[in-house]
């Protein structure tokens, strides 16, 4: 296993964590439930963060103030209300809107983080494999 990653603790103060962390046995779970593996960097935020609801390190490169990311039982509720969509899929947080961050499952079986518009029905963004590139993506200084 890597070394923990030290930018989750800049990036989530703990007055912005409303959950506490998930146990291993406890995200285990969620990705059998939701048929979705979840990448080794976002398994870490859910163990080691729980969940964040504010602004990111308060540097939003893209112009969105709020962003919200769940903690496994709401991303495990979320996503069985979301169950018609054609991928199976993890719904890990949003902007505080319709906007949801949503870990998809891919055709090759990995699978890749987009911004989903549940009003719309579009992929409004994709932002790679792992949760570290959704964090990039929303940040300026990640």
């Amino acid at each position: 296993m890597s070394a923990p990653d030290p930018d989750l603790d800049r990036l989530f103060p703990p007055a912005d964590r409303p959950d506490p962390p998930a146990s291993a046995e406890q995200v285990t779970r969620a990705q059998r439930e939701l048929g979705v593996a979840f990448p080794s960097d976002y398994r870490e935020f859910l163990t080691r963060v729980g969940s964040f609801n504010g602004h990111l390190n308060g540097a939003l490169a893209d112009g969105r103030a709020y962003q919200r990311f769940f903690d496994v039982a709401e991303v495990v509720s979320c996503s069985q209300d979301y169950d018609d969509l054609p991928w199976a899929c993890a719904v890990v947080g949003d902007t505080g809107a319709s906007w949801k961050y949503v870990l998809r499952e891919t055709p090759d079986g990995g699978g890749e983080f987009v911004l989903y518009d549940f009003g719309s029905d579009d992929v409004l963004e994709t932002y790679g494999d792992t949760f570290a590139t959704l964090l990039r993506a929303v940040t300026a200084d990640l």
